[in-house]
């Protein structure tokens, strides 16, 4: 286990100012200043952290905080997400770096970064260190940053604290995303959180990558597709026809050799991208299934059509030509695929193509959509605090001012200049990005997904097990599903 420590003495002789949370932020490190980042303009000599108290002073206490380490399948995403040893000149770094000087300079805390394994891989060594620690009662960890997908174990084992109710955090600033709030709390209880404060929720946002190079030779202008309201499920599938092709003449698809229209990985933002959502939280405050929506069928028939009876496209589990997700990436890298699906992070790997790469949202479901909506994937980070923690105070302050400081500095940082000046290789994309992060989509069925059967994921396990009959999967499972959303419920005090 690997103590980092940032100290008091450290942040008396380096804590620089940063711009005020709530503004538009201009990051020490950041070189372009001119891009928007969907904050307000404030005067420069506003206060730092506006929505906590000037006279906060915790006399160098300890917080002890337990991350994922940035080594392991997944890393990318979080990497250098929480602690940074020193500055390197790295901008998105360098910012987070710098945030933690400034939240522990303000809060006069002692920020201790614990980090372990804890990508997919070591999910089970991750929970099982948590677990034992809880029980043993050493109050270890004052608060978590964790992997969403399993984190709500957690929630069920009882494991972790209401954090509704923790000092110091104001819930309606807009770096705790209104959509994520609106999901999550249930019955005035809420166990984990995300939003700005993680700066994988941008890196694992999915999106739509596409050759440029191709789309000139296509006579393809893909933004002014999106721009149109035209960008959807069957004008993707038309496009892949389009684009396919059968480059060696033998008649059979083979990856690596033909050309595709469309690479997707995986299938589970498919849902939320189409505006549909298979729990609903009631006037009540109750979450409740709802699957009868006829947007599902129609979402799985035309995903169908795209996926599995579209020559050009490809799901990851279609051909049994490839085993890992580098062959993919390879596809689309090599020319030999149009679009491809998968995080925003893939935008940094894609930065040695020979081509031109260009990005824009998931599809609509139709034109009658209105909004181009994102899913993100579920291996980003959420924030909790485990019950044996003893520092509530602390603790609300630390979140409420890492993610204060996470929507102007950090992200300001990533967006404005990690992708605006390193990776994304034209004006359009940026716009686009824009577009895409302001609607990110959380619902409660995917937060909890893994505690509940899975159904935050039927798109993708419907398509990873080729199952097409969409109120015949449905009625098969709902029982077990509201099986485990009824004792899901228990832990927010709901019973009938």
């Amino acid at each position: 286990m690997n103590k980092r420590t940032i100290s008091i003495l450290l942040l008396a002789a380096l804590c620089v100012s940063a711009v005020a949370c709530g503004g538009e932020a201009q990051n020490p490190t950041t070189t372009d200043s001119s891009s928007d980042t969907s904050a307000e303009v404030v005067e420069p000599d506003a206060p730092k952290f506006p929505s906590l108290p000037d006279n906060l002073d915790f006399g160098g206490e300890t917080l002890n905080i337990l991350i994922r380490e940035d080594s392991g399948s997944g890393s990318h995403l979080w990497k250098n997400e929480f602690y940074v040893e020193e500055s390197t000149g790295d901008v998105v770094s360098d910012a987070v770096y710098q945030r933690n000087l400034d939240v522990s300079g303000f809060l006069n805390l002692d920020l201790n970064y614990i980090s372990i394994p804890g990508d997919w891989g070591n999910m089970n060594s991750f929970i099982t260190t948590v677990r034992s620690s809880i029980q043993s009662g050493e109050s270890a960890y004052d608060v978590m940053a964790s992997y969403q997908y399993y984190t709500p174990t957690f929630a069920v084992e009882g494991m972790l604290k209401n954090i509704a109710d923790l000092p110091y955090v104001d819930w309606s600033q807009p770096w705790w995303p209104d959509d994520l709030m609106n999901s999550l709390m249930v019955n005035n209880r809420l166990y984990f959180v995300t939003g700005d404060i993680a700066l994988s929720v941008f890196r694992d946002s999915i999106v739509t990558f596409f050759n440029s190079d191709l789309a000139e030779d296509f006579d393809l202008d893909m933004y002014q597709i999106v721009n149109d309201g035209k960008w959807t499920a069957d004008m993707a599938n038309a496009i892949t026809k389009q684009v396919y092709a059968d480059l060696n003449g033998d008649g059979k698809m083979e990856l690596g050799v033909d050309r595709f229209g469309y690479i997707n990985y995986p299938a589970g933002q498919y849902l939320g991208a189409f505006g549909a959502r298979t729990t609903v939280i009631g006037d009540d405050g109750v979450p409740t299934f709802n699957l009868s929506d006829e947007r599902f069928i129609s979402g799985v028939e035309k995903l169908w059509a795209l996926l599995f009876d579209n020559e050009g496209g490809v799901d990851h589990t279609r051909s049994s030509n490839y085993a890992k997700d580098n062959d993919l990436d390879a596809l689309f890298m090599n020319d030999q695929c149009f679009f491809y699906v998968n995080s925003l992070s893939y935008s940094d790997k894609f930065r040695s193509m020979r081509s031109d790469f260009g990005i824009i949202p998931i599809f609509k479901l139709n034109e009658e959509q209105e909004t181009y909506y994102t899913g993100p994937g579920d291996s980003y980070t959420v924030m909790s605090v485990p019950i044996d923690a003893n520092k509530d105070e602390a603790a609300g302050a630390y979140l409420e001012a890492m993610a204060c400081l996470g929507r102007n500095s950090v992200r300001e940082a990533y967006f404005s200049t990690a992708l605006k000046n390193k990776i994304t290789r034209d004006d359009e994309s940026f716009r686009m990005l824009e577009m895409i992060t302001s609607n990110v989509v959380y619902t409660f069925d995917k937060m909890y997904s893994s505690v509940i059967g899975n159904v935050g994921n039927i798109m993708r396990v419907m398509t990873d097990s080729n199952t097409t009959g969409w109120s015949t999967y449905v009625a098969s499972n709902i029982d077990a599903w509201q099986a485990k959303l009824d004792s899901l419920l228990e832990y927010f005090d709901i019973t009938e």
